[in-house]
């Protein structure tokens, strides 16, 4: 078995506890590789290399539903058996692992949550650390320890506000450009985890008062998930920017979509057949952006189809966007009654149609 898949909720640490994972087998004496490559690289020559290596080794992949098809088949062009893959993933993606694994034997372990008294010694530590005014740790703890570590922070700093009054008040406290770059970090992020290029979210939205945003005490802070390169910018706290970005498309549904299109036209002249194939941060947003059951029914249900209609300038060309126009439609399709619903399923039909005349002349 060359496969440990390790799992749980965004915000929960696993990062962290993935990058301790790897300094302690490191210290042990195993020889780990870290996988850290935006777009997939040469398959043939990470192969050569590894089948040559003399010892056994240890690849870890953060991330890992965005790199999981290079590593199914970076495991079957591996010549040996002395190694393992261990990948991590937040749960909400860990059917696509599944799928793209199947037939290959794995293991699974999910991360269990912090108890309370871990939850009581963050408390007290933060309180030693002057970050929360807060007392009677133990009334407040076994409430924080039901939430990732992401938001259990933030909550202690705001003497244990719940998350949705600390979030409905950092959005009523911030001017509408401001929300909708983090808005836009934050679905990108959601989409895929590398965030959204730097230079599409100047362009695409107002950007006077960006680079104030990179600051750490802005209200709505983000960051650079490459800090050496600083290409590609996320929110500061990703688990906070999805709970953000799941109360903008409940409560300012207008907000979410003026942003969804335009993260969607600004994304549109940075992906073609070569960015595909080369599988770029820019066409793996594009890619989850469009997907129709996961990201938007999710995050913009009510106007999932003007979503498709407002976009489809810039995307007619490429099959993906066919492919999740249809599925939009079969779903509303099979949630019918109407005596017109058949209409709907030509027209789901049609658009197949539409992606296989697209895959004629492009690659998805």
């Amino acid at each position: 078995m060359n496969f440990l898949i390790v799992d749980d909720n965004a915000g929960a640490g696993i990062t962290t506890i993935l990058t301790r994972i790897a300094f302690d087998l490191a210290g042990e004496g195993f020889h780990i590789f870290e996988y850290r490559s935006h777009s997939t690289p040469n398959l043939d020559l990470c192969a050569a290399v590894l089948n040559n290596f003399k010892q056994p080794f240890i690849l870890i992949c953060d991330d890992f539903a965005d790199h999981v098809s290079a590593f199914f088949e970076l495991h079957g062009r591996l010549h040996r058996s002395d190694y393992l893959i261990v990948g991590c993933e937040r749960s909400y993606r860990i059917n696509h692992v599944m799928q793209t694994l199947a037939g290959v034997a794995f293991d699974r372990f999910t991360l269990q949550p912090f108890n309370v008294q871990e939850a009581r010694d963050l408390i007290a530590a933060m309180e030693k650390h002057g970050l929360t005014s807060a007392r009677e740790f133990s009334r407040h703890a076994p409430d924080i320890a039901r939430d990732p570590i992401a938001i259990a922070v933030c909550r202690v700093m705001k003497d244990f506000l719940p998350v949705e009054r600390i979030v409905q008040s950092i959005i009523a406290d911030s001017d509408d450009d401001r929300i909708r770059r983090y808005v836009a970090s934050a679905l990108a992020a959601y989409c895929y985890r590398v965030g959204l290029a730097c230079s599409i979210l100047a362009i695409a939205f107002d950007n006077t008062d960006l680079g104030r945003q990179f600051q750490e005490r802005d209200r709505l802070p983000l960051s650079f998930s490459d800090p050496g390169s600083k290409e590609y910018v996320i929110p500061t706290n990703p688990a906070l920017g999805l709970r953000v970005l799941r109360e903008i498309a409940k409560s300012h549904s207008d907000t979410m979509f003026e942003v969804y299109c335009g993260v969607g036209a600004y994304l549109a002249p940075y992906v073609n057949r070569q960015t595909i194939r080369r599988r770029t941060p820019e066409a793996r947003l594009a890619q989850r952006l469009f997907d129709y059951d996961d990201a938007v029914s999710e995050l913009i249900s009510d106007q999932s189809e003007a979503f498709y209609l407002t976009v489809k300038k810039h995307w007619e060309w490429n099959s993906r966007y066919w492919e999740q126009f249809a599925l939009l439609k079969l779903d509303k399709f099979l949630r019918s009654d109407d005596e017109t619903r058949f209409d709907l399923l030509t027209q789901s039909i049609l658009m197949r149609a539409m992606r296989d005349r697209s895959n004629d002349t492009h690659s998805v």
